[in-house]
């Protein structure tokens, strides 16, 4: 009756989302790519293909799967790799993905469509990232010869699926070969639903990834002028509500003697000039050669380098805890910045885990974060609290090399 009933609402949905499609640029996007997805896979992918295909919901997901996808190109070059993306915010920045052979949307999860992709793809090996639980693709993989596998999982207890369908949500992590989970918590979770599947506690690939990054980060020079050799707070993908609560602490006596480099999540023209206006003695990144010795807050202006600039920080706020839920906080702690971030983080692992290792702290209002980084402007403070991150980052590195070496020694690939 459920799947019936899921059928039924998938089916509706495609119909239906045509009408948002009007008025929304991102659905558009998305509804106009996955109807190109047939046409990409019969012009790309041939019958003798042997192919590993990697799905993620969207970008956030693609950088926990891009570590073992790039592992895999390397050590087992003669698998063709195919990339979809569910959401237009992962396909219209990884279109173009170099280690992929082919990258497109993934189509509605019907039954007609989950079985017409499989019979184009066949893949060898099929990777879900993180909570990708497509119930028809999930059925129609079940009866190929694909080793399917879902990487960096995390389940929570309160989750939909978890609370309201746990019979059928434990049939549908039984299709899974393996399952490599972030978390103590998911595989006990795991294992108190009975899954048959081979639970693996692997940890986070994204922290192979961050940590790839920080050491082979190259200097920017730009950024190295404004910094001089002064301190600098570095402000990560963050919204209106954290550059307000910022720019109290930015007035405040505890900030005399640091610079800010401001990245907003968002970014735009009304955007940015809000944010000149919260903050005095301002320059945009893409007018850094105006730079002057008065400048004290640099607005970046752009998308892609901000991964690259904690290199230059020596502490780092992380936005979005004021609105759905915090941004990236492993690309700071990579380079052992202790981290702030507001009050909406529980759905993230890895914050958690830091604020319980001392490295990173949670504020509500303007005085927490005024007193948090009063009390990490500290030396001896701000040193033990680095020292936390470096050592979280250090345990909890070697994901890819789990999953590669499960996947290497069953032969799977």
């Amino acid at each position: 009756m459920m799947q019936w009933f899921y059928n039924i609402l998938i089916k509706f949905a495609e119909v239906i989302l045509w009408l948002p499609a009007l008025f929304d640029q991102k659905i558009k996007l998305g509804q106009t790519g996955r109807k190109s997805t047939f046409k990409i896979l019969e012009e790309h992918i041939q019958s003798d293909d042997r192919v590993v295909w990697m799905h993620c919901a969207s970008l956030g997901e693609f950088e926990q799967g891009r570590p073992v996808l790039e592992r895999i190109k390397i050590q087992f070059p003669k698998y063709k790799i195919l990339l979809t993306f569910f959401s237009p915010s992962g396909y219209e920045h990884r279109k173009n993905y170099p280690h992929a052979h082919v990258v497109c949307y993934l189509p509605l999860d019907t039954r007609t469509n989950a079985k017409r992709f499989l019979r184009l793809v066949h893949p060898d090996i099929s990777i879900f990232v993180k909570y990708e639980f497509w119930p028809n693709y999930l059925y129609e993989l079940s009866k190929s010869r694909s080793k399917t596998l879902l990487i960096s999982a995390v389940i929570s207890n309160k989750s939909l699926w978890y609370r309201n369908m746990k019979n059928k949500f434990a049939a549908l992590l039984n299709v899974f070969d393996h399952i490599f989970v972030q978390d103590k918590a998911t595989q006990n979770l795991l294992e108190e639903l009975g899954i048959q599947s081979n639970i693996h506690l692997a940890g986070d690939t994204r922290i192979d990834r961050t940590l790839s990054i920080a050491n082979n980060v190259k200097p920017i020079p730009e950024l190295r002028e404004f910094c001089d050799t002064e301190n600098v707070l570095v402000a990560g993908s963050t919204w209106p509500e954290d550059e307000k609560v910022i720019s109290t602490l930015v007035n405040s006596e505890v900030f005399k003697g640091w610079k800010l480099i401001c990245a907003p999540h968002h970014i735009s023209e009304p955007h940015i000039k809000d944010i000149e206006k919260r903050f005095h003695n301002s320059l945009r990144y893409s007018r850094v050669h105006d730079l002057l010795p008065e400048h004290r807050v640099l607005i970046i202006d752009n998308i892609g380098m901000l991964n690259k600039i904690y290199q230059y920080g020596k502490l780092a706020y992380i936005g979005g805890g004021f609105g759905s839920g915090i941004h990236n906080t492993l690309e700071p702690a990579a380079f052992g910045l202790p981290v702030i971030f507001g009050p909406r983080y529980d759905k993230f692992v890895e914050a958690t885990a830091l604020i319980q290792s001392n490295g990173a702290f949670s504020i509500s209002k303007d005085p927490e974060l005024i007193a948090v980084f009063d009390k990490l402007s500290d030396i001896n403070t701000h040193q033990r609290a680095s020292d936390a991150v470096r050592s979280f980052m250090k345990r909890n590195r070697g994901a890819t090399d789990k999953i590669i070496v499960i996947l290497d020694k069953e032969n799977s690939i």
